[in-house]
């Protein structure tokens, strides 16, 4: 099933608008003293406005076929993005450092699986000997060791410290990458940093519907089909602003009053909803 209808060429004059506050938030973040704070809130910001620009050019080409199965999985791509947004300005000094450290998890998830799979298309041996991909998983191990405990679900027992567990996770030939969770921020699930928000409705209503699309099960299509292009992109805009305005409020950078009261006011309140609201 596709997106369609015409574009509204207004559009675009809001986007130029959402562009001018971007300038300033970049400018900001560049001016940051922590280079850990500068750092993750970089990649936090270039995540959302990645995807979400994407997202928004492909709604606007009306010259080309828009899948409702694309478009849904760059929209749960973009509540993915600014869920971590939301969940890194609670505590911007000490969840930069969560957030930039969870690559010690990914990268050893991907090394452990990579040595049972050399010689496949991905991984020619003529390129990646047992050796080579060793010595990486070497060094995501030490990284594993040295600050994976952040990231441990599974509880020490019987006598076990954290770091008994870190060990036993990392040991050769009987590694327990599922030991760590599956996301770096130490909220239980997605569901709770949203519900801080007041936006709980997100995940049942929008993130848990647009997994269909992920999936590419058998409702794939049907998210978001017969929805109008600049429906669809507004609502991918409405992310980037609500995360925009909620990087300048927990990182302290002054934006225009007017253009916070536009993000808060369009953007982030819009998200905003439980059961007990009229």
């Amino acid at each position: 099933m596709e997106i369609t209808g015409p574009w509204d060429p207004r559009m675009d004059l809001v986007l130029e608008h959402l562009c001018k506050i971007a300038d300033g938030l970049e400018d900001g973040i560049r001016a940051l003293p922590s280079a850990e704070v500068k750092a993750a809130s970089s990649a936090l910001y270039s995540n959302v406005s990645a995807v979400s620009s994407t997202l928004y050019k492909v709604c606007r080409d009306t010259n080309t076929r828009c899948s409702s199965q694309a478009i849904g999985s760059l929209l749960r791509t973009i509540i993915e993005a600014s869920i971590s947004v939301f969940a890194f300005c609670r505590d911007p000094p000490i969840r930069a450092a969560l957030f930039l450290n969870y690559a010690c998890v990914l990268k050893f998830r991907h090394q452990v699986n990579s040595m049972g799979n050399i010689g496949c298309p991905y991984l020619p041996a003529s390129r990646y000997d047992p050796a080579r991909v060793g010595l990486a998983k070497a060094s995501a191990k030490k990284d594993l060791l040295r600050c994976g405990a952040d990231y441990l679900e599974k509880k020490p027992r019987g006598g076990k410290t954290v770091t008994d567990l870190l060990v036993e996770a990392t040991t050769d030939g009987s590694e327990h990458p599922k030991w760590f969770r599956d996301h770096w921020f130490p909220e239980q699930s997605r569901a709770d940093v949203l519900a801080f928000e007041q936006m709980a409705w997100l995940d049942d209503v929008l993130y848990k519907w647009l997994c269909s699309c992920v999936h590419s099960d058998i409702w794939a299509a049907s998210p978001l089909s017969g929805m109008e292009r600049p429906n669809v992109a507004i609502l991918g805009l409405q992310f980037w602003g609500a995360s925009v305005l909620r990087l300048s409020e927990a990182l302290g950078l002054r934006l225009d009053p007017e253009d916070a009261n536009f993000l808060r006011d369009t953007f982030y309140k819009g998200l905003q909803w439980k059961p007990s609201m009229p």
